[in-house]
């Protein structure tokens, strides 16, 4: 049984449709878990000093975007004022 599936020439082209087996298609699928399988086995859930060095990096990039879109927001408001 074959399916249709969409494939890609590229950004800003065409795209064209292939004729693809199902075998494909569970190949495909297969590989993906494969994959997933891998990317799950290396991971690990942090300990307590690795949980809190992540928690104040993730909010110090969150403090500094902030203050960023804060001045832009201000000079540009000032900006209208002129």
């Amino acid at each position: 049984m074959l399916v249709n599936a969409k494939i890609g020439k590229g950004i800003g082209k065409n795209f064209g449709w292939k004729k693809m087996a199902l075998n494909d298609l569970g190949a495909m699928l297969n590989e993906f878990i494969a994959q997933s399988q891998r990317v799950l086995n290396v991971t690990h859930k942090p300990a307590g000093p690795e949980f809190k060095q992540i928690a104040i990096s993730t909010g110090i990039g969150i403090a500094v975007v902030g203050i960023i879109g804060f001045l832009i927001h201000m000079f540009a408001n000032l900006a209208k004022g002129l």
